[in-house]
């Protein structure tokens, strides 16, 4: 047999359980063939589990350890790992998690696992030179609505009809009663960034929200704030830029020309 087609054979046997293609290229001995290749397909079960675990901690805390073992076998082996980095491991699961109508009673599960992606996504992008305010400052007022401001490479936007990062404070940081959470007419709008060292989290309004994004599609600054001001006449633009500045969102900016 080639070795791209033992490889093969050996992936089916660990990932699918099915060992007859394998077995007879496996050297009897004191265990059989089936048991030998059963131990190697345990281990990995149980290496990539811990994997998603430490990606999903709070997928974890919700559906309880035993729980999130049986699942989490299921999603392995539909979805192996394609890529040898396996802190970006689980892109699919909240597709998978949203699929299974034994979770209708957690609605919000696919959205916390999407949530936990965007951290992680968050926490491994690409550093950037801080925003050069005093710069910034001298731009003059009347050309304010042709800057083309950037956000940071980390930035990743989270939106949910559910109150995810409330219930993602409670898991992770142990901040509120899960219990207490009203689920209804709750959303979330959160801005998800990494700064510096650590992945910081800014819940915004809609307006904020539909803002920030805006600028971060490269939409001119005249562009997002009157698009955003057309349908929520009342959104505090000039709070959020503090906010904003403060929090160190904004990379960099250029001036369009017209």
């Amino acid at each position: 047999m080639a070795l791209l087609d033992l490889q093969k054979n050996f992936k089916k046997a660990v990932l699918e359980n099915n060992f007859k293609s394998l077995a007879r290229h496996v050297i009897k001995d004191d265990l059989l063939p089936e048991e030998r290749i059963r131990i190697y397909r345990n281990n990995s079960i149980l290496t990539l589990t811990d994997v998603l675990a430490g990606n999903f901690p709070v997928i974890l805390k919700l559906l309880g350890d035993g729980y999130f073992k049986q699942l989490m076998g299921k999603f392995i082996t539909l979805h192996p790992p394609q890529n040898p980095v396996l802190s970006s491991y689980g892109q699919q699961l909240p597709d998978f998690l949203a699929e299974h109508s034994e979770l209708d009673t957690y609605p919000y599960l696919a959205d916390v696992a999407r949530f936990e992606l965007l951290w992680t996504q968050a926490y491994h992008a690409a550093a950037c030179d801080a925003f050069d305010l005093e710069k910034f400052q001298q731009v003059p007022p009347e050309d304010y609505g042709a800057l083309q401001i950037n956000l940071i490479p980390s930035a990743q936007f989270f939106q949910s009809a559910y109150p995810v990062f409330e219930i993602w404070q409670a898991c992770a940081k142990g901040q509120g009663d899960i219990e207490k959470i009203n689920l209804a007419d709750n959303p979330s709008f959160t801005l998800i960034f990494r700064p510096q060292l650590e992945v910081i989290f800014l819940n915004l309004d809609q307006p904020g929200y539909e803002f920030l994004h805006l600028l971060s599609q490269g939409q001119p600054f005249g562009n997002a704030a009157g698009a955003v001001l057309t349908d929520h006449p009342d959104f505090d633009l000039q709070s959020l830029l503090g906010v904003a500045f403060s929090e160190g969102i904004f990379d960099n900016y250029k001036l369009l020309e017209d």
